[in-house]
C-alpha cells in the first residue's frame, strides 16, 4: 500500500516539478524577449514545451545546456551574483531530473505516445 501511494505521489511530484521549471523558463524567456530578440523566443518555446510536457527530455536538455553556458560565462567574467549562480545550478539540477525522468503521465508526450522511449 505504501509503495503504491508513493508511486502515485511520485507522478504528481514530477508534474509539479515540470510545471514549475516550465513556468520559470517561460518567465525568463518573456523577460529576455523584451531586451533581446534572440534568446527570448527560444526560452519561451522551451518553457511552453515543458509546461505541456512535449518532448520534455529534449527541452530540459536545452534548458540545462543554456544554464550551464550562462553559469560558465558568468564565472569567467565574474559578472554574476552568487544568487544567480545558485539559481542556475538549481535549474540545471531540475532539468537533469526531467531529462532522466521524462514528462510523466500527465503530459502531451504521454497522450501522443512520444514518451515511449523515455
Amino acid at each position: 500500500m505504501t509503495s503504491s501511494l508513493l508511486l502515485i505521489l511520485s507522478d504528481w511530484t514530477y508534474l509539479i516539478l515540470r510545471l514549475t521549471v516550465g513556468a520559470v523558463v517561460l518567465k525568463i524567456g518573456v523577460t529576455k524577449f523584451r531586451r533581446t530578440r534572440f534568446i527570448g523566443p527560444l526560452d519561451i518555446a522551451l518553457g511552453l514545451m515543458l509546461l505541456l510536457g512535449f518532448f520534455t527530455p529534449w527541452a530540459a536538455a536545452l534548458v540545462a545546456l543554456e544554464s550551464l553556458f550562462l553559469l560558465f560565462i558568468g564565472l569567467l567574467r565574474r559578472s554574476t551574483h552568487e544568487e544567480t549562480r545558485l539559481f542556475l545550478i538549481l535549474l540545471v539540477s531540475a532539468a537533469l531530473l526531467l531529462i532522466t525522468r521524462g514528462s510523466g503521465i500527465v503530459s502531451l508526450d504521454s497522450f501522443l505516445s512520444y514518451g515511449a522511449w523515455w
